[in-house]
């Protein structure tokens, strides 16, 4: 496997394993009560719906039930569905399969192709793919920050 390739799977993991540390340190007392716009598990779904939607190969396409659960990801929108702690390891575990079976497939040369999975965006298939890291990575930051204001400590840096 290309360097390049083995870096950004392993940044992956490593967002996602700080993803499950703060789903794991949420308290079920906390888990859906909203804080903020969003429950604690809204928050947590959005994060690894994105992730695991924007690591992919050139002309991947979003997926919307990508762990097969009718759950809309905007945060913005009124709240349907939801999800347990164990349906949301779940995720996270499918998140861990799809992001190695991807990057088994993913070729040096795919990560410089013009890529439009959001219609009107002209990047690569790189910077999408690194633009889902940060965001998933921004989203751990707002779930940590939220346990951590209610006193539970959290220390999941990978």
């Amino acid at each position: 496997m290309d360097a390049t390739i083995m870096e950004l799977r392993d940044q992956q993991l490593s967002t996602l394993a700080m993803w499950e540390g703060v789903v794991d340190a949420c308290p079920d007392c906390f888990w859906s009560l909203p804080d903020g716009p969003s429950p604690f598990w809204r928050e947590a779904y959005h994060s690894v719906f994105w992730q695991h939607n924007y690591f992919g190969g050139s002309g991947c396409r979003l997926e919307l039930r990508p762990f097969g659960k009718d759950i809309d990801p905007r945060l913005f929108a009124p709240i349907s569905g939801s999800a347990d702690k164990e349906e949301m390891r779940s995720f996270g575990r499918q998140t861990r399969e799809h992001i190695r079976s991807v990057s088994e497939r993913l070729s040096p040369e795919e990560l410089a192709v013009v890529d439009e999975f959001e219609p009107g965006e002209r990047t690569t298939t790189l910077h999408r793919i690194l633009y889902g890291l940060r965001h998933s990575q921004h989203h751990i930051g707002k779930l940590t920050q939220q346990l951590t204001s209610s006193g539970i400590a959290v220390d999941n840096w990978q």
